[in-house]
């Protein structure tokens, strides 16, 4: 499904828009809680790459680290202030924010699945774009939680 929606995004913004995904070979058979990539790209086109004045790329790779998995979603769009990202790096811990909703709201879901020791986190440059870390357990295949291969 995401690969879907960065396609279709790709047309849309014809010339503008350029999609990587780098996932490693061993992370074949791991899963992941469904419907909760998909909204961290809709926030990299909607708030970083739809704004921006020049040619963007979004980039998703998905990586093993030690027992996690780490899943960096990075734009070079317009990024965002150290003011919004402060709030939104609050709004994380608190699971309150007027802006961020999906980015909160994926990061607690999160949480609740895996513990407070994973989630998201948050890294941007007003003007050079955003990064959004997701670290999660590695989960195989025979695990008995609902969720989609990666």
């Amino acid at each position: 499904l995401l690969e879907l929606y960065l396609r279709l995004m790709s047309l849309r913004f014809a010339g503008n828009f350029v999609y990587q995904l780098e996932l490693e070979k061993d992370l074949e058979g791991v899963h992941t809680p469904g419907f909760w990539l998909q909204p961290l790209a809709e926030n990299a086109v909607a708030h970083g790459i739809k704004p921006c004045p020049h040619p963007c790329t979004l980039s998703i790779q998905a990586r093993r680290r030690a027992a996690d998995v780490e899943i960096k979603v990075s734009d070079n769009g317009v990024g965002m202030d150290s003011e919004t990202l402060g709030q939104l790096r609050r709004a994380f811990d608190t699971g309150k924010s007027s802006l961020g909703f999906g980015l909160v709201n994926v990061h607690q879901r999160i949480r609740l699945t895996y513990g407070k020791d994973y989630g998201l986190t948050l890294d941007s440059t007003s003007g050079q774009g955003t990064v959004v870390t997701v670290r999660i357990p590695t989960i195989e295949e025979d695990h008995d939680v609902e969720s989609i291969n990666l």
